[in-house]
C-alpha cells in the first residue's frame, strides 16, 4: 500500500510531505516477504503522521504494526586550553560555530580508530535564567518594518492630495 510521512515541529505547524513509500507484508509460497525500512533523512521534528492511500484498498486483514526508530545525533566537542569545561545552551543570541567532524578529528573517514576521550557532564547548573533563553524584540527589525510602513502613509497620503487637485476645476 502506498503511504506518505509528514511532520511538523509544533501542533500548531501545518503537516510537511517527508517521504512516499509502498509498504508490505505478504506470503508467497510460504515465505513471508517483507518491504525494505524506510530511511528518512535528518529532521528534528516532534510530530510525525503516517498517511495511507485510501484508493489503494486500505491496509488489509489483520492488524496494523508500525516500528519508527531514530538514530541520536552526535555531539564533538574539541579541548581548547585546559579544563573544566563548562556547557551553556539556552543562549537566544548564540551563533552557531559547528565544523564536519572531519574537521575536528584528523583521521575519521580512515582504518584507524581515532584517539578521543569520552568526556561526561556534571550537574545542571542554571546561569542567568529562564529570562535569556526567550527571544528578544529584534529594534533594526520593527524600526525598518515601521520606516517602511510610513513611506507607504507617505505616499498614500500624496496620491490622495493629487487625485483631489485633479478633481478641482480650473479657475482661471
Amino acid at each position: 500500500m502506498p503511504v506518505q510521512f509528514l511532520s511538523r515541529g509544533k501542533t500548531e505547524d501545518i503537516w510537511r510531505p517527508v517521504t512516499r513509500a509502498v509498504v508490505y507484508r505478504m506470503n508467497q509460497r510460504g515465505r513471508e516477504l517483507v518491504s525494505p525500512e524506510i530511511s528518512i533523512g535528518m529532521n528534528s521534528h516532534s510530530y510525525w503522521l503516517l498517511r495511507v492511500d485510501p484508493a489503494a484498498g486500505g491496509i488489509g486483514s489483520g492488524s496494523l504494526m508500525v516500528r519508527a526508530g531514530w538514530t541520536p545525533r552526535e555531539i564533538v566537542f574539541t579541548a581548547r586550553g585546559a579544563g573544566p569545561f563548562r556547557l551553556a545552551y539556552g543562549n537566544s543570541r548564540a551563533q552557531a560555530g559547528s565544523l564536519g567532524i572531519e574537521t575536528l578529528v584528523p583521521g575519521w573517514r580512515t582504518d584507524q580508530e581515532p584517539q578521543m576521550s569520552v568526556a561526561s557532564t556534571g550537574p545542571v547548573q542554571e546561569l542567568a535564567g529562564e529570562s535569556v533563553a526567550r527571544q528578544r524584540i529584534d529594534l533594526k527589525k520593527w524600526g525598518l518594518w515601521s520606516a517602511l510602513l510610513a513611506g507607504v502613509a507617505v505616499l498614500a497620503w500624496m496620491a490622495w492630495r493629487l487625485s483631489k487637485q485633479m478633481q478641482r476645476p480650473e479657475t482661471k
